[in-house]
């Protein structure tokens, strides 16, 4: 009962130093979004922040693995966190000697996109190791929950603190709170892996193989990893449209900011839920069926022209998305072994989320280029039909054509992987 309710602190105690470093980190960013955008007025600095901050992660993340499978859990997120102070103070030098320079930025949030990765999969390693399955659903809907507080109660907190402190207060506030978690994280008991069990002595190489080797053996994982990367592909940047597409319906500066909040408020909800629910169902099937709803969602939001009815097919097709990522993490936790999951949560989440930013660079050219002017000059007679011709009509069909691919992945993933998925996972 002991070991028990010490789990149960060491676990609560690990959510909270995520919530506190992650506020701290939205602070940060968002300070930074205003700096630079009262300096520059451009808007092109800021929407390369996420790009530098993803790539180099998704291009490392499996060597990350490897190095979080050698040195347990509790080092690789003291370690994460770490590195991302360490940016932060180069940042904080940077701008009190010469001014925010953009290449030191993008510098920074390179190198910290690397140890964020490094801290987050560390910490769902540390975290598979505190749950029994039963457990996996609520905690990790739990922590899908704290992305979408942190957004809120980091650039409210900007808000308040950022007239009286300056981008460089914001900053020694975000370095406060990596202090706080790494101090509460260095005094924490994790689990450790058994000695027989444990890989720290095996040659980088060789282990990298191993956790190749776990995934090309379990082909229901694989294709469930590659699944989630086609949909991730098929959602990140069409949602990017979401603004320009509101804003060419004619909505109003404060109809849009209200549909936005909307999709904050069904993140949120999402992740509660996933918190709450049994299932009836496995893992894998409730995926696939909340992925269908999503991209029926989808396609209403890229047809309709009602503002109402836009807030409403939005707010569905955010609502899955938080419950995906905690029932994806929650299979993984329940498959693969200990000794393995930091490399292969790793390489899982390269597949899986790393074709965000293909998306993102694809999308806003292929619309703008290609999508708008052929929609305007009614090119695609059909479509016309159902979008119309005027501005938003091509972003409302790549909108809604995604939403249809991936309601169809969906549906053959449900009839052809059925039996791959009962052959390979067994949670």
């Amino acid at each position: 009962m002991n070991r028990i309710i010490e789990k149960n602190r060491v676990l609560k105690t690990l959510l909270a130093t995520q919530g506190v470093s992650l506020i701290g980190s939205k602070m940060t960013g968002t300070a930074i979004g205003i700096w630079l955008f009262q300096t520059t007025g451009k808007a092109t600095y800021l929407l390369l922040i996420p790009f530098f901050n993803e790539i180099p992660a998704l291009l490392t993340g499996h060597l990350v693995g490897v190095l979080i499978d050698k040195w347990e859990s509790k080092r690789s997120m003291i370690l994460g966190d770490t590195g991302q102070a360490i940016g932060t103070v180069i940042l904080l030098i940077s701008i009190l000697k010469f001014g925010l320079l953009p290449s030191v930025l993008y510098l920074v949030v390179s190198i910290q996109g690397i140890f964020s990765a490094m801290q987050s999969t560390a910490a769902d390693v540390a975290v598979s190791g505190l749950i029994v399955d039963s457990q996996r659903d609520r905690v990790n809907g739990i922590k899908e929950m704290l992305f979408p507080v942190a957004s809120f109660l980091g650039p409210v907190m900007t808000a308040v603190l950022y007239p009286l402190v300056h981008l460089e207060g914001i900053i020694v506030v975000d370095l406060l709170s990596f202090f706080v978690a790494v101090i509460a994280v260095w005094h924490l008991e994790l689990p450790k892996m058994p000695a027989e069990e444990s890989e720290g002595s095996i040659a980088f190489n060789e282990a990298l193989r191993a956790a190749l080797g776990y995934l090309k053996s379990n082909p229901g994982l694989l294709i469930f990893l590659i699944y989630i990367g086609f949909t991730n592909f098929m959602l990140n940047g069409p949602l990017e449209l979401v603004i320009p597409y509101l804003m060419s319906l004619g909505a109003s500066e404060t109809q849009v900011s209200v549909i936005m909040s909307l999709m904050g408020v069904a993140t949120f909800t999402g992740a509660v839920v996933v918190s709450i629910k049994k299932w009836r169902f496995s893992r894998q099937t409730v995926v696939l069926l909340l992925m269908m709803g999503s991209g029926v969602m989808m396609v209403g939001f890229g047809v309709s022209r009602e503002l109402s009815l836009l807030g409403v097919f939005i707010f569905f097709t955010m609502l899955p998305l938080p419950m995906v990522s905690a029932l994806l993490k929650s299979t993984l936790q329940a498959t693969v072994p200990p000794r393995l999951q930091g490399r292969v949560f790793s390489i899982a989440y390269q597949i899986a989320y790393g074709t965000a930013p293909i998306s993102f660079v694809l999308v806003g050219p292929l619309v703008d280029n290609w999508l708008e002017p052929a929609m305007k000059n009614g090119k695609f007679s059909l479509a016309n039909q159902i979008f119309g011709s005027g501005r938003g009509s091509g972003m409302g069909l790549l909108i809604s054509a995604s939403g249809a691919l991936i309601l169809l992945a969906s549906l053959w993933m449900i009839v052809v992987g059925k039996n791959t998925f009962k052959a390979a996972l067994k949670k």
